[in-house]
């Protein structure tokens, strides 16, 4: 399911151990950002949804755009 809120739950938990080191606005952002791409592919009506944001590469470029932005 794209832009899920369990993906909210490991980043609450960094963000109680780093404090604010840690921006729990920028991870959920990233997050967003990355189940776009699933959410595309799912309107499409493709079969393979989870693609290029999904591999470690792709993340890491959304992530870095996220803080970025």
């Amino acid at each position: 399911m794209p832009i899920t809120p369990f993906h909210f739950g490991p980043g609450l938990a960094f963000k109680s151990v780093t404090g604010s080191w840690f921006s729990f606005t920028v991870f959920c952002f990233a997050q967003v950002v990355i189940d776009l791409e699933p959410a595309w592919f799912m309107l499409t009506g493709d079969a393979y949804i989870h693609r290029f944001l999904h591999t470690y590469f792709g993340a890491t470029l959304a992530g870095a755009g996220a803080l970025a932005g």
